[in-house]
């Protein structure tokens, strides 16, 4: 790895939790589905925090049963990839490849307003936080009372994410049973 500048935005994409193996293999907890969309070798960016981020090359992207091993360029035995252990994977918001419609990148929704689909006008909250959880994606919603709402992002629960005018709809039923 070498420090390195960039310039726009970083998205975080993952997190390194170990190291797997004897030759360099970290498990990575990915944050969304831009791994999937990284083609190795491709560049990214390592670091604690955004703001302390070092240049490296992830040669290798394995998706297993239940993880995703990962192989960075220069880390070639467990101890370097230990070294690596709580850093996070970052990729510039530039290089990012255009999603359909119907896809999104968490980081897209952090800041958008809920609305109730019998309610368009009136804001339930604004997404504070994305969850990737096993079985599937959650947002955090903050309400005006400085309570929260944890919505699961499923065809019971979410009418249609509007990326371009920031909304994300959310059926009236679903929002009732969770108060």
């Amino acid at each position: 790895m070498a420090s390195g500048s960039f310039s726009g935005e970083l998205i975080v994409i993952g997190k390194i939790r170990r190291a797997i193996g004897l030759d360099g293999k970290c498990v990575v907890e990915t944050f969304g589905i831009t791994l999937n969309y990284l083609k190795p070798p491709a560049n990214i960016w390592l670091g604690k925090s955004e703001s302390s981020v070092s240049d490296c090359t992830l040669s290798k992207i394995q998706k297993q049963s239940d993880r995703v091993v990962c192989t960075f360029e220069g880390v070639d035995n467990r101890e370097q990839a230990e070294g690596l252990r709580g850093y996070y994977l970052y990729v510039e918001r530039k290089t990012l490849p255009e999603l359909p419609d119907n896809e999104y990148y968490h980081f897209e929704l952090k800041g958008m307003s809920v609305f109730s689909d019998s309610d368009e006008n009136n804001r339930t909250g604004i997404v504070q936080e994305v969850y990737n959880y096993p079985t599937i994606d959650a947002i955090e919603v903050k309400r005006a009372d400085n309570s929260t709402l944890l919505i699961p992002l499923g065809v019971d629960s979410v009418v249609r994410i509007d990326r371009v005018s920031g909304k994300i709809i959310v059926r009236r039923s679903f929002i009732e049973e969770l108060m």
